[in-house]
């Protein structure tokens, strides 16, 4: 990152990878509310996977899916289950082992502003990612959770957080979620407990933005409504106040004020001025005047509360008196996503350009410029520091001189990829976002950075791999695997590429790569020697790579009727077992790749040197009744065979004893907001490390015996 004032930046930090080209489809996707689900399917932003409990408790007790029902009846690979000869100690209970969580790498910018702030805690910074509200010290890099645990012993959001703010004193958080009847939490950042439960009521979708009022005492709240409602709430008696509609257009930020006009909100069309009392909400349009009428992204009020700013979609700043634009500052190139107003400054930041600009309130003369390595959705200042979320998942703190990242995550579409080094301990994980990402959980931090494709291809294709990413398929990834004996890193692409990375240290230095299937890669497993590489594609077939020969196909194991979802080698590298999506548990003889039709009975008694098969003798009980065989995403075993953790659509990271057959009990674990995707143990079975889909977090577990 290039840090300094406008008369001359020093260059402090490489550019990042990501570099701002799909702006306008970026707003798009904010402004639209659409995505896509795991079938590539246009579905609304904030409906959730059918009929998903409103308490976690209920999944676990609740048949409420008819699909279940008949998915457990037919159980179309019961044929392929066979119990070893000798059946090992079967034990229902929940396992003794627990979570805890430790570390969240990862922080939400996509499609939220304004949600990172300074507390009143010297050192200590408050955001969230996922369902968790997080406190970091900046300091010390560690970490407290609002909202992490166990499933039964903790109080907080069960869905994805969507909005935050603190209070004046900066001792208060409120946190807004999304889900059918949206929950916003009051809590206070010091203790973690919570102070008020705010419930928006059915149809709203989610808590878009959320404010404090100037005093403290009240809440005001926009929701994802068709009529995108706002709402007033007393936090003392955790009542709704009043409420109104502000129109059929996206509300993308707020900001309270201590004026006439106690609230006023920005969005298509411009701003909407909130005059509040006992029971009513009264609203007034903005009148540009002779200034030119844009869509608004970001809105703050100066100190008297009579005048405001505006971040526009065109890159100028609006001043306004009282409802009236009085002036207009061409200050950006590209949309304004985040304006503030901090000790007489005036913070902002364009999304073309790149750069963070400082201007003088009161004379709106620009004092500084930073360069950043992507546009801000989120900034605070505090003491000659200011703190800065940036568009590409990135926390940073800048002075004068440098800047400090304390943050960099994943960022567009989603995350899959996980793997765990196990003669260093990093961790990889790969997302939608051309990201890389080495991981040292000594540390918590980021240790180096990769990209999957230097070069962008063709767009997605209908069918391929969903995904609301910026970034084509072929820069892409859901799949990495490190290779034991030599520690190369496959990393697999969305348009079917196999790239080869030399090492960790050399992430970007390919040795190998080949377009190897006409579909997405979804799994990639070294064998335990390193010899092999098996290589599961959604076009339903594994095919098999002979690293000591540079990588040349030496098997391709056919038999399955859909795309390939897990597969396991047996300890001697003989053998593999495998999954699709048709809920096929198939067995292929590794050296040739022919199918082993007798594969059940053959290898019952087989070592296999991982099982993250879903579908298999001992993981018979990791499907809750009320879900079918697409709820359960990612199985990992421990290396000592005790424990399986599981990872499911719900959000949870659940704990079963090995074996787990029907009826057994979990330990569920809530942190993740949408579909977890992977799980993962480390070489000591001292930490378990997750990745969610949607929320794109890594998160580490420590295990506790």
């Amino acid at each position: 990152m290039g840090c300094g004032t406008s008369a001359g930046n020093n260059q402090v930090k490489e550019p990042d990878a990501y570099e701002g080209g799909e702006v306008d489809e970026d707003l798009e996707l904010e402004f639209g509310k659409t995505k896509l689900d795991k079938a590539g399917n246009h579905i609304n932003k904030y409906e959730t996977k059918e009929q998903k409990p409103e308490e976690d408790n209920g999944l676990f007790e609740l048949d409420i899916n008819p699909e279940a029902e008949k998915f457990m009846a037919v159980k179309p690979w019961i044929g392929a289950l066979k119990a070893p000869s000798i059946t090992p100690q079967i034990d229902p209970s929940a396992p003794s082992t627990k979570l805890k969580l430790e570390y969240i790498n990862g922080y939400k910018c996509e499609d939220c502003r304004s949600n990172l702030y300074y507390t009143c805690n010297q050192g200590k910074i408050v955001y969230f990612s996922a369902a968790v509200g997080i406190v970091l010290d900046t300091n010390t890099n560690q970490q407290e959770f609002f909202g992490a645990g166990q499933v039964g012993e903790i109080e907080g959001h069960n869905d994805d957080i969507e909005s935050l703010d603190i209070c004046p004193q900066r001792k208060f958080v409120v946190t807004g979620q999304r889900g059918p009847n949206p929950l916003v939490l009051v809590w206070n950042c010091q203790t973690m407990e919570i102070v008020a439960r705010l419930q928006l009521g059915r149809g709203n979708r989610a808590a878009k933005c959320v404010k404090f009022s100037k005093d403290g005492k009240q809440v005001f709240i926009t929701d994802e409504h068709n009529d995108h409602n706002i709402h007033v709430f007393d936090i003392a008696t955790q009542q709704k106040i009043a409420s109104n509609k502000t129109g059929g257009d996206p509300i993308m930020d707020i900001d309270t004020s201590i004026g006439t006009y106690k609230c006023a909100v920005a969005g298509k069309r411009g701003l909407i001025f909130f005059e509040t009392g006992p029971g009513y909400i009264n609203s007034s349009k903005g009148l540009y005047g002779s200034t030119e009428r844009v869509d608004m992204l970001s809105i703050k009020f100066f100190e008297d509360g009579n005048r405001c700013i505006s971040g526009s979609i065109n890159g100028s700043i609006y001043i306004w008196n009282g409802k009236q634009a009085s002036k207009m500052i061409h200050a950006h190139q590209g949309a304004i996503h985040v304006i503030n107003i901090v000790s007489n400054l005036i913070f902002s930041s364009g999304a073309k350009d790149k750069k963070l600009k400082v201007f003088d309130a009161t004379s709106l003369t620009q004092k500084q410029e930073y360069d950043l390595p992507n546009y801000a959705k989120a900034i605070d200042f505090q003491a000659d520091q200011i703190l800065v979320g940036t568009r590409n998942g990135q926390i940073m703190q800048i002075n004068e001189s440098s800047a400090k990242t304390l943050m960099n995550g994943h960022f567009t579409g989603e995350t899959w990829g996980l793997d765990v080094d196990i003669a260093t301990g990093k961790v990889i994980s790969t997302g939608d976002d051309n990201k890389i990402i080495v991981f040292d959980p000594v540390k918590n931090k980021v240790e180096a950075e990769g990209i999957v494709n230097p070069q962008a291809g063709a767009k997605p294709k209908i069918g391929g791999a969903s995904t609301l990413s910026l970034y084509p398929p072929n820069q892409c990834s859901r799949a990495v695997a490190i290779n034991p004996n030599n520690g190369h890193i496959a990393i697999a692409s969305n348009l079917g590429d196999l790239s080869i990375r030399k090492s960790i240290k050399n992430i970007n230095d390919k040795i190998f790569e080949q377009r190897i299937s006409n579909e997405w890669i979804e799994v990639l497993q070294y064998s335990p020697n390193g010899q092999f590489l098996a290589v599961g594609s959604h076009d339903n077939n594994i095919y098999i790579y002979n690293v000591n020969e540079n990588y040349a196909r030496s098997a391709v194991c056919k038999g399955h009727q859909s795309f390939i979802t897990s597969l396991d080698w047996s300890r001697d590298g003989q053998f593999i077992q495998s999954n699709c999506g048709a809920y096929e548990y198939l067995f292929f003889n590794a050296m040739d790749g022919q199918q082993l039709t007798a594969g059940a009975s053959q290898l019952r008694d087989e070592k296999w040197h991982t099982f993250t098969c879903k579908i298999g003798w001992p993981v018979q009980g990791i499907f809750p009744p009320c879900t079918d065989g697409s709820h359960v995403n990612g199985v990992s075993r421990s290396h000592d065979e005790t424990i399986f953790s599981t990872s499911d659509d719900w959000g949870f990271v659940n704990l079963y004893r090995n074996p787990c057959l029907k009826s057994h009990k979990a330990l569920s674990y809530r942190a993740h907001s949408s579909h977890v995707v992977r799980v993962k143990f480390d070489k000591k079975d001292q930490y378990l490390y997750s990745v969610g889909g949607y929320d794109k977090c890594l998160m580490k577990w420590k295990i506790i015996h």
